[in-house]
């Protein structure tokens, strides 16, 4: 099943951000109702910190997902652009961990073509996993419409 954060059938009324170098505090945004929470790999983590980090999320979403709590929360990702290296070592860490949260947040998308290579990277190892385009620039802008049918994946 498909995740969509304005599903009128699941509606998502709050997204709480946890930067992933803070990963003590996503059992208090848990405790808090949210019904997404989001862990930070962009802007909350310094370059030098990003490979440490990317480990510790992953690990975090791996205990989350064998536990498979009763909790209703949905956990999200916000990984790196995929136009810089650790956006690209962010994805092939989920492939190869074969661990994915509910959904991947995408930062600074331009372009659909971003989207897709995502979508084709992941498809095969997580079909069910949503894709939450980030569109933050003039460029990503004028591409927006684009950017939003080029995948089945994006939640609407």
């Amino acid at each position: 099943m498909t995740l969509n954060i304005f599903d009128e059938t699941n509606p998502r009324r709050s997204l709480l951000f946890d930067p992933a170098v803070k990963l003590e505090l996503i059992e208090k945004a848990i405790r808090s109702g949210a019904d997404v929470i989001c862990i930070d790999l962009e802007d909350s983590v310094s370059d030098k910190d990003k490979e440490a980090m990317r480990t510790e999320a992953i690990s975090y979403i791996k205990k989350t997902d064998e536990k498979k709590s009763n909790n209703a929360q949905e956990i999200w990702l916000r990984i790196n652009t995929l136009r810089t290296v650790a956006g690209l070592e962010d994805i092939l860490a989920l492939n190869k961990s074969e661990i994915f949260p509910h959904g991947l947040m995408l930062p600074k998308i331009t372009s659909p073509e971003e989207v897709r290579i995502l979508r084709d990277v992941i498809s095969n190892q997580k079909p069910d996993v949503t894709l939450h385009p980030l569109i933050e620039t003039s460029e990503g802008l004028k591409n927006a419409y684009e950017i939003s049918k080029i995948s089945h994946k994006i939640g609407s």
